[in-house]
């Protein structure tokens, strides 16, 4: 894959931003196991982070990541505001949203492998058009499982994200309440503040615990993928000559 960094609209606010952003994202990128092409080598798939200016203020950014096909372009994720946008309000945003983005090329990629797959010929028969490749290889190996630690991890996450969303909605529900205590004197309990940090966690837990369940599901389906297209399929040929056997597969 191939990432761009489009800062143009920023003018001389630009200069050297680009190179800052590649050097922040990068090792993200290349951590869930895609590979960046250099300058001027086709990729198969592209990321453009672009940066545009907002009528707010002249340090008030949008940053957009978007898909690039050709002249099209798709957003990758959800554009995010970024005010006074120096280098130590920027990089926070960054991080906050590299998750999310390593989730959407984890999707591309597999999207882009079944429309690979869709367009692809079929196997060739034998030269006598007898006979269909038969599957007479052992495995190359156990099927990759369907998730791994990330994956139960981002399950139980989300699952306490949902029991804390539940519980600060009940804490929200009761208020404030008052109480009477052994000596006929008035207490008064607020849980509107408890209620509302309860669903901030919650959400945030909840948010993150999908993401990770998403990568997981992803990366696990590319293995699966690669496993199948490992494995060798042999079949007869018959031929005027004679008869033997042939063998397909990547090796």
């Amino acid at each position: 894959m191939k990432l761009e960094v489009d800062v143009d609209d920023l003018g001389d606010n630009g200069i050297g931003l680009d190179q800052a952003i590649s050097e922040r994202l990068e090792p993200h990128i290349t951590k869930a196991d895609f590979e960046l092409a250099g300058e001027g080598d086709d990729a198969a798939m592209t990321l453009r982070v672009r940066f545009r200016v907002l009528e707010s203020g002249d340090y008030d950014y949008g940053i957009h990541f978007e898909f690039i096909d050709g002249q099209s372009q798709e957003p990758a994720i959800e554009w995010v505001d970024c005010h006074m946008c120096v280098d130590a309000r920027l990089m926070p945003v960054l991080d906050e949203r590299t998750p999310a983005l390593v989730a959407a090329l984890d999707a591309r990629a597999a999207e882009l492998e079944r429309e690979a797959a869709e367009t692809s010929e079929p196997v060739d028969e034998g030269p006598s058009g007898e006979g269909s490749p038969e599957e007479g290889a052992p495995d190359a190996g156990p099927a990759p499982k369907p998730l791994t630690g990330l994956g139960i991890g981002g399950i139980v996450l989300a699952g306490l994200g949902a029991g804390g969303l539940i519980w600060g909605g009940v804490e929200l529900s009761r208020g404030v309440v008052v109480e009477e205590s052994r000596n006929n004197l008035r207490e008064r309990v607020d849980h509107r503040p408890a209620g509302y940090t309860l669903i901030a966690v919650g959400s945030t837990a909840l948010v993150t615990g999908a993401v990770l369940l998403a990568v997981d599901l992803s990366r696990q389906s590319k293995k699966r993928k690669q496993a199948r297209e490992r494995q060798a399929h042999f079949y007869p040929v018959l031929t005027p000559d004679g008869a033997g056997l042939g063998v397909s597969g990547k090796f």
